[in-house]
């Protein structure tokens, strides 16, 4: 079965067992490159094509300047591999003296990073970036919007050495939610109006925002589909 995913332009794309999604420069914006390399490992758990055919097919998959890199690899590096090599570029051999080997995949893959993955220091800023300017997206509702939420403060914790507690990460979602200000105490009932002191009182409060989401969530459609109603009947 086909699964059909967005690429930096809007447009869909097809990704299956047997086709790994795509990538390009042109698409760092919108679909970084270390995200696609995440991809292209589950995509590599979840393929059936044997190990000799998967850097092919995803050199296949690749665009702009990523794929004049690609070209210049060799197809036999591609489908056999190659052995490591160490940061001063000698040859890597286990401890009893056999050659460490990267698959054509591995080696596809260390290529593309060289190139074209962020370095340490970018990831970090872009961690506390995504953090510090984040905010709900037109289209989500409030349970995609509280998931990429959750994400994007682990990131910033893991990554970005940036850590929130419970009370500022309320304050956010609060925020973010664009919940009126006079509602706050109401979702803050269960802790007496006081923002969660601890991941205990957060996790509670996280759950009622979902309850709460939901019923706002359909109301806002219910209100959108009688509009888009009405105006079909003026106009007919």
């Amino acid at each position: 079965m086909n699964a059909n995913i967005h690429n930096a332009n809007g447009l869909e794309q097809i990704a299956n067992a047997r086709i790994p999604p795509a990538w390009g420069p042109e698409m760092e914006r919108n679909y970084p490159f270390r995200i696609w390399e995440q991809d292209i490992d589950l995509w590599g758990m979840a393929t059936d094509i044997e190990e000799a055919r998967r850097a092919p097919t995803i050199a296949l998959r690749v665009s702009g300047s990523a794929k004049l890199i690609v070209r210049e690899i060799g197809a036999d590096m591609l489908q056999n591999g190659r052995q490591q090599r160490d940061a001063n570029g000698n040859l890597m051999v286990d401890n009893i003296g056999n050659p460490i080997m990267l698959t054509g995949t591995q080696a596809l893959m260390h290529v593309l990073r060289t190139r074209f993955g962020a370095l340490p220091q970018e990831v970090q800023l872009s961690a506390v970036s995504d953090l510090m300017t984040f905010a709900r997206l037109s289209h989500e509702d409030t349970d995609q919007m509280l998931s990429r939420f959750e994400v994007v403060v682990h990131r910033a914790d893991q990554v970005g050495g940036v850590q929130m507690n419970s009370p500022i990460k309320a304050w956010m979602l609060l925020t973010h939610l664009r919940i009126p200000r006079d509602r706050w105490p109401t979702l803050l009932a269960p802790t007496i109006g006081q923002l969660p002191g601890n991941d205990v009182q957060y996790a509670e409060f996280t759950s009622y925002l979902r309850r709460n989401g939901h019923l706002y969530d359909r109301q806002e459609t219910k209100t959108i589909m009688q509009h888009i109603f009405f105006m079909n009947l003026q106009d007919s």
